[in-house]
């Protein structure tokens, strides 16, 4: 059994995924996420995506959509966003990206309430210009999933996730070293450390992740 742990928004999706290569699975949804109104400053000429829930929430453009990762790009092309450029290992990944084939110009980076954005720096110190808003907020739910059991395989693909299901776990409380973390990114398995055992997708999409279980 694997345990699809993500916001609820994005579970179905997912769990077709695995279903369709065979796999039995537990959904758990740990967080819903609220869109919140965005608009795209005029001077900007071009939108980072680094969240498809970033990309739900934003209005139409014609402008370049540069996405951190290839899921994210999928869902932007499947809106209609012009993307021309999708990185493979995170948000600084994707700023030297950037670094390599941009010149320095304004963009807008629509993103969760409360996100990390520390890799801006990056791209600021080369001249870029960055503008932001959230673009959704998160609320994580306070209940353990049910009929889990010990030894399972659980996917994370946040690490606000990640950590608030380990804070869940201690709260009941459960022993994670019996369980596998199965993980999106190294970002994400940095945050793994209850678990016995941490395996981490070679690429962030999930083809790489079902590699892995």
């Amino acid at each position: 059994m694997v345990l699809i742990v993500r916001t609820k928004n994005q579970l179905a999706d997912t769990e077709a995924f695995f279903k369709k290569a065979g796999l039995k699975t537990q959904t758990f949804a740990i967080s819903t996420t609220e869109p919140l109104p965005i608009t795209i400053p005029d001077e900007a000429t071009g939108i980072l995506f680094t969240s498809a829930n970033a990309v739900e929430s934003a209005p139409m453009t014609d402008l370049p959509v540069y996405c951190v990762g290839i899921t994210t790009a999928k869902t932007a092309l499947k809106k209609g966003f012009k993307v021309v450029l999708a990185g493979h290992g995170g948000s600084d990944e994707l700023a030297e990206l950037i670094l390599e084939r941009c010149m320095p110009c304004t963009l807008f980076h629509p993103a969760a309430e409360n996100a990390d954005l520390s890799w801006h720096k990056k791209l600021a110190e080369a001249g870029f210009e960055i503008l932001t808003s959230p673009a959704y907020k998160t609320s994580f739910v306070d209940t353990w999933p049910k009929g889990l059991k010990a030894n399972e395989t659980a996917v994370f693909f946040s690490s606000k996730g990640l950590r608030h299901f380990c804070d869940l776990a201690q709260k009941q409380p459960v022993d994670l070293k019996p369980f596998t973390a199965v993980c999106l990114s190294a970002k994400v398995a940095k945050n793994a450390v209850d678990f016995g055992t941490v395996k981490t997708a070679e690429q962030p999409t999930l083809e790489s992740i079902l590699n892995e279980l």
